[in-house]
């Protein structure tokens, strides 16, 4: 299993050699010499590596074989694909290259039933690769720092480095060392602005993949990340800061983003200012943000306030200690100025701004003029950042939806879905405003959307296929399931039937599309999560044999429209999970409660929380600023409508005092998702749900 970074480094010495720089050896062939970086080769062979330290040179010649046989192996070492046969192994002696196949090690790795030798050997060859690379890279570190080519001077200090290596993982370097610029024939290439003891560290992590980055050095790395344009560890950078996002810091941050075009941590920034608006500092808003910021800020629908007023004051406020700033003429356009009372209207009618400006003016007087009349316009009030539940069960049929509102600290009711749907093993995913749900074990083909701007729900065209206990993502408004079973049983196997088929539902043609893609693995019953352009399945049923789950990770590429078993496998096998996703980390919950997390570019998938809690079913899991809150679930003693939360920062839990889910204990099982709804749908309170919190709200969502 390749570490991320090794992956990483290895994709991008590829791209360098498909680019042609900085090649500096070549093995002549039957027809052409193929062409790569002597450092690569030096990697697997202790023979040229040691020429290379003493002469400087390495004489490579395999004329008795093809040039695609030599150029496959050497695409082999950079970390492509290829098929070793008996040819491939003749060259590899040839090359000196260390590495081989022990078939003790090979019968242990393999998959059990595997009856093809050379497939056992092409595995465990690339285990070799793996293993080699992953060894030799980080050597290159060492005190001697064999085969280095540059040195890079950081004020006093010396660091000896390897041209191929830091253009692989850099982009400054990669233009450096291939544009014919001054440095890149420079023995020593000078950096000004940047701390020794960041730029040793960083060398450490281009090198190795390791590197600490804390509350005390993460800006100055990030900063320095930025100028190298080292985008992994930029990405490793923001996400570090990301959780530390509080009303203290919200602004610096975002401004730092801004200045370092940190496009993640930015929104992140911007996220947690819209919905934390009211508590932060007003003067420091006013302070920091410059007009545009503003323009953005109030006009966002998703802007938390107790009301409107809250923004009026806020403008008005910002306008008097920006008077200098520019054009302010239509700053009120973006308040919402129809839900204020109309003495706040006749008060902003006779503010010294307002009046200064006609513009403004005959807005605002042609409002009161028209609530004098009673044809005052309407607009729509601005959105509340909820906590979206629907429930299904085993018993009764229907859809049933509710909403808590995180700052209103209460339930709200929101429309059901007519009796025709009903049972379990039914899949959802949501986009920004649409929750989508198909399938399930009482509507094999069904496919339903709730919107959250309407507060309505609409059945759309079936599946091709009948599914149940599938997955299921959405990108870009299209929807896709994956997998699960149509519910059929095989008498030779005692167990459902599992599918392997993906259809997209494309809302341009309305209609359902079977790809010509299919999972690796026909699965049932996995976690699943959609994270940028990839749908990741965890675990799940085989359908082939009843009481066999999995430990892999399938990812469908929605971009590429490919579908791969990854590298990395879960650390125990997993069935009927539910995993929640934050920017690209993904937690999968266990039924045993158990957290495992999980990050395709920085980390394998590891136990991130361990639970004492019992086995259960049914349950969902969301996350919401630095909590995963898991909803619900049911076990052979009866169900349970708590909300327990787990702290990613504190690492432990609690069950939130002040609510419980508004919901009939009748085996539901749950979707959630944090959503912005109008408030204008917050009407129906759930009385009977409202809990007083106890003690000081420490236990609150």
């Amino acid at each position: 299993m390749s570490k991320p970074h090794f992956t990483r480094l290895s994709a991008q010495l590829t791209r360098l050699r498909e680019n042609g720089h900085l090649l500096d050896a070549s093995i002549p062939t039957q027809t052409t010499s193929v062409a790569l970086h002597r450092l690569v080769i030096a990697l697997f062979s202790q023979e040229i590596r040691h020429k290379l330290i003493q002469t400087g040179k390495c004489d490579l010649s395999l004329v008795d074989y093809s040039h695609a046989s030599v150029d496959n192996i050497i695409q082999f070492l950079y970390g492509g694909e290829g098929t070793i046969g008996p040819l491939c192994t003749k060259i590899i002696q040839s090359l000196h290259l260390d590495l081989s196949v022990d078939k003790t090690i090979t019968n242990r790795r393999v998959s059990k039933g595997s009856q093809n030798t050379e497939d056992d050997d092409n595995i465990e060859l690339k285990y070799m690769r793996i293993l080699t690379f992953e060894m030799e890279v980080p050597r290159l570190l060492e005190a001697q720092r064999p085969l280095s080519d540059v040195k890079i001077q950081i004020a006093t200090h010396t660091h000896r480095c390897h041209k191929v290596i830091l253009s692989a993982m850099s982009e400054y370097f990669e233009v450096m060392f291939s544009s014919g610029m001054k440095e890149a024939r420079d023995e020593i290439i000078t950096l000004h602005g940047i701390k020794n003891n960041v730029f040793k560290d960083i060398l450490n992590f281009l090198y190795t993949g390791h590197i600490s980055i804390n509350s005390g050095n993460a800006q100055a790395i990030l900063s320095t990340a930025v100028y190298l344009q080292i985008t992994s560890l930029q990405s490793l950078c923001e996400h570090f800061l990301l959780p530390t996002i509080d009303n203290t810091n919200c602004i610096d941050l975002f401004k730092y983003a801004e200045t370092y075009n940190c496009v993640l941590l930015q929104a992140g920034c911007w996220d947690y200012i819209l919905d934390h608006f009211i508590e932060i500092k007003t003067l420091k808003l006013v302070k920091c943000l410059q007009l545009n910021d503003i323009h953005k800020l109030i006009k966002d629908e998703n802007l938390h306030v107790n009301s409107e007023n809250d923004v009026l004051k806020f403008v008005l406020h910002w306008i008097e200690n920006n008077k200098d700033t520019g054009s302010l003429e239509n700053l009120l356009t973006h308040v919402r100025l129809s839900q204020l009372e109309t003495e706040q209207l006749k008060h902003l009618i006779c503010h010294k701004f307002v009046e200064s400006n006609p513009q403004q003016y005959a807005l605002v007087k042609e409002l009161l003029d028209a609530r004098s009349t009673g044809m005052c316009p309407s607009q729509h009030t601005r959105k509340e950042k909820c906590l979206l539940v629907m429930k299904r069960c085993w018993i009764t049929r229907g859809i049933e939806m509710a909403c808590y509102s995180l700052s209103r600290k209460s339930w709200y009711r929101l429309n059901t879905f007519p009796s025709i749907a009903g049972g379990s093993g039914y899949a959802s995913c949501c986009s920004k405003t649409n929750v989508y749900v198909t399938g399930g074990n009482q509507t094999l083909r069904s496919f339903y959307k709730y919107s959250t701007a309407l507060n309505a729900w609409t059945e759309l065209s079936e599946m091709n296929e009948n599914r149940c206990s599938h997955a299921m993502g959405c990108v870009n408004d299209v929807v896709y399931v994956l997998g699960g079973s149509d519910k059929s049983y095989n008498r030779e196997t005692g167990g459902w039937n599992a599918l392997c088929s993906i259809e997209k539902f494309d809302p341009k043609v309305n209609q359902w599309i079977t790809l010509n893609v299919t999972l690796n693995i026909p699965v049932f019953d996995s976690a699943y999560a959609s994270v940028k352009s990839k749908i990741f399945l965890f675990g799940g049923s085989l359908g082939s044999k009843v009481g066999v789950y999995l430990k892999d990770i399938q990812c469908f590429d929605i971009a590429l429209e490919t579908c791969t078993t990854l590298y990395h496998h879960l650390p125990m096998t997993l069935s009927l999970g539910a995993a929640c996703t934050n920017n690209n980390d993904v937690y999968i919950v266990c039924p045993n409660g158990n957290i495992i997390h999980f990050n395709e570019e920085t980390s394998a998938p590891k136990v991130f929380y361990e639970s004492t809690k019992s086995q259960l079913l049914g349950f969902t899991a969301v996350f919401n600023e630095n909590k995963i809150l898991v909803m619900g679930g049911y076990s052979s003693i009866g169900e349970t409508d708590v909300v327990r939360k787990i702290d990613i920062l504190r690492k432990n839990s609690a069950s939130v005092d002040e609510t419980r889910l508004p919901f009939e204990r009748n085996s539901n099982e749950l979707f959630a998702a944090v959503m912005h709804v109008d408030r204008r749908f917050l009407m129906t309170e759930i009385e009977e749900n409202k809990k007083t919190p106890r003690g000081k709200g420490q236990n609150r969502i």
